[in-house]
Order: structure tokens, then sequence, then C-alpha cells
């Protein structure tokens, strides 16, 4: 018997209408999913369609993509994909979700993020194109754009098509920062030799993905980047998301989104990111770190577009983070208030930061080196902090790896 995702269906319309986004944004605007279905819908017309999507995958006018696809009869969606956090973004992030059966709107939905984080060959074999339409946050470990990537090598291993509707990112698409992937530290959550800010769309980095793959494989995927209308990279990205969504369980509004590339490295160490609590990556905090002292030394930085305050905090289990960091116990550390989101120097905060809780608390903090080094994308990040390097002397040693990136990079992009 078919097992019908009613209850799902049922939460993720309270939670759509509560939590509303579109990428809203100038009037002459639009979603590379819009043009998909105004002007490009003979690139799905009469195909069998698996589409890869979330809670994110929706039209500016609040519409569903699948519902909209399903209510054309234009295709067959046989399959849909779902990446991490699943369908309705409620899952914690790390959380497995194994593929058994279930259904949206009599559609069998099947996880990438389980045993199989790649689409297998029974999958797809039935299939004539994968559809993509998933917002993503610009940042190199947010795992939707790995999904994407082992979508794209299922393409090209079972000669199918894929096509990617693209979406502002949400860091802007002009700025990219930090490390690029070492392939000695290549993981889920670094895929490709990116920067930790990659400063590109999603449809602009699938076609940055496909040179790679064509390194990999022999040849690219058969892609197809549906663009989007009178979308501008040098313009405040918060235009285009005045209206948001969790695009997963612990970024929950548009200032997580912009400070999450910094913060998230305290992942890689045994202070809290503020998982466990309404705050997640905006504050950070340990049961061995005094406010005053960590905030004074970090006013020895200039942080453009912050504000630093105090912050007492306690980590408890919750949905979206079943076991925090210190879970129970009283942290002490510092939020990020954002002033200007678009003078935000992520590396340098992230730097500063680290370096501060290092020297402030030497017997105490730890990291966690192979995860760290996972985020990094390279070891010698850790390496440099560890040797107490000043800030610049640890960002000069990118410079060059980010300089041939910028040169890969400009060949891709579309606006």
């Amino acid at each position: 018997m078919y097992l019908i995702i009613n209850k799902y269906l049922t939460l993720f319309l309270l939670l759509f209408f509560l939590t509303f986004i579109s990428c809203s944004a100038q009037p002459n605007f639009k979603l590379g999913n819009e043009r998909l279905v105004d002007e490009e819908i003979e690139l799905i017309r009469d195909k069998k369609v698996g589409i890869v999507i979330n809670h994110t995958s929706v039209l500016s006018n609040g519409t569903y993509l699948v519902d909209t696809l399903i209510s054309l009869k234009i295709c067959d969606i046989q399959t849909i994909f779902t990446p991490e956090h699943d369908l309705f973004g409620d899952v914690e992030a790390g959380k497995l979700v194994e593929s058994k059966v279930r259904y949206y709107r009599g559609i069998p939905v099947k996880s990438l993020y389980g045993k199989n984080k790649k689409p297998l060959q029974k999958d797809v074999k039935d299939l004539d194109v994968i559809l993509y339409d998933i917002q993503d946050i610009g940042a190199r470990f947010y795992t939707y754009i790995s999904t994407m990537y082992y979508c794209m090598e299922a393409v090209v291993e079972n000669n199918k098509k894929i096509i990617v509707t693209d979406r502002p990112n949400v860091l802007g698409g002009a700025r990219f920062d930090g490390p690029v992937l070492n392939s000695n530290f290549q993981s889920f959550i670094g895929i490709d030799k990116i920067p930790v800010i990659y400063g590109m769309t999603i449809g602009e980095l699938a076609l940055y993905f496909n040179e790679s793959i064509l390194e990999s494989k022999g040849k690219k995927a058969d892609l197809s980047v549906t663009k989007m209308e009178g979308y501008q990279r040098d313009t405040d990205p918060k235009i285009y998301f005045n209206n948001w969504i969790n695009s997963s369980p612990n970024i929950p509004n548009f200032e997580t989104a912009q400070i999450y590339p910094a913060t998230c490295f305290i992942e890689g160490t045994n202070v809290s990111e503020g998982r466990g609590t309404n705050k997640p990556f905006l504050q950070i905090g340990a049961p061995f770190i005094n406010s005053a002292e960590l905030l004074s030394e970090l006013g020895k930085f200039k942080l453009d577009g912050l504000q630093l305050t105090s912050a007492e905090f306690t980590p408890v289990k919750m949905k979206s983070a079943s076991s925090p960091k210190y879970e129970n116990e009283i942290c002490y550390g510092i939020e990020f208030k954002i002033t200007d989101h678009k003078k935000l120097d992520h590396m340098k905060i992230m730097i500063v930061l680290i370096k501060s809780l290092l020297k402030l608390y030497p017997d105490k903090y730890e990291f966690k080196e192979s995860h760290f080094n996972l985020l990094s994308g390279t070891d010698s990040l850790i390496k440099k902090i560890k040797a107490g390097l000043p800030v610049e002397e640890i960002r000069s040693g990118w410079q060059k790896n980010l300089k041939l990136y910028s040169e890969k990079r400009k060949k891709n992009l579309l606006y």
C-alpha cells in the first residue's frame, strides 16, 4: 500500500504560510524556474523527469514548483529526489534519511542524503532528464551543491540530461573568498575545487562543476541552465530575499545566512556554534569563555559590518539539534549583530575569532581537526592559526589558488 505523506504535506503548508519565502525582487525579475515554466517548457515537455527539490523549490508567487508542473500536466514526474534536511527542510543537519517507500502526491520520494548520496542507475534508467531547483546559500560546505554535483555525475554515467533552474546567491554573486579546496580534503562538505565563498549563482556553479566532471569522467553532463531574468550580480542580495524561509533548520533568517560562512567553522572546535538555541551561528560560546574578555580581544581588530555583544545561553535538545554541544550547560560567549552585511569580511571574522579563542583559552579550547580541515578544504589553515601567524599572512596563503579560481570562474558567469 502506498504511504501517502499527507501529514508531511500538512506540516509543509503550515510552515510555508507561516514563514513564506520567495525571491521577491525587482518588477522585471524572474527566477529560473519561472522562466522554465513560462518560456522554456519545451525542455521537459513529454519527458520523464526526476526532480531534485526541497521546501525552497517555489516560484516567486509562493507556488511549489512540483505542484505547478503536476497541474500543467506537461511532463511525467517519476521521482522526487531530496537533499540533506529532506523534502520539507525539517530534518536536522547530518541526520541520514533512508529511502523507504513514501510519496508526495503519488510521486515516489527518494532521499539523496542516506546510504546513497548519488542517484543510482536504477533510479535514473527510465528518466529522460533530472531537474534541479533548490536554493543554496553560497558557501562550499552547504551540502545542497554537493547533491547537485552528484546528480550531474549520475547523468553523465547514465547518458541522461540535467536542467538547473537558476537562483540568486544569498551572499551576492560578486564576492568570493577563502581557501580553495585541496582535493585531498574532498568530501560531501567540500565537493570541488572552489573557495569557501564561491561567488556564483547555482546555475553558474553547475557550469563550473561541469568542467571538473569533464576532467574526472572524460565528458561533460548534458546540462541546460534556465537563467534568471533581470538578475544583477552586483545588486544587494537582500532585495531578492525580502521574504525568507529556513533554507535548513539552523538557517532561520537572512542574517544567519550572512554570518554562516564565518561561524560555521566553530563546528570544527569544542565551542558551541549556537545549535540548540534560537540563534544558531549568530552566537557562539562555551562554559569556559569569559564574554568580556573575548569581546576585549576581538575589539583589537576592525570587523566591519558587525556589532559584537556578550551572550549567555544554554543549548537544549530540539528538533533541529538532537545532541547540541554543552547540552543543558550555561555557555558564555558573544552574539553577532549584523549592521551592514555588504561590509562583512567572513574569512577575517573567522580567523580573528579562532585566533582569539586559542590565545585566551589555550588549555581549554580544542580543534576537532579532521572536521575543521574538511570545512577549510585544507590542513594549512589550522597549521597557520596554531603557529600564531597574523591574519593577513594567513590569508595570503590562499591568494594564488584564489586567483586561478577567479579565472576559471569568469568563464562560467552568465550575468
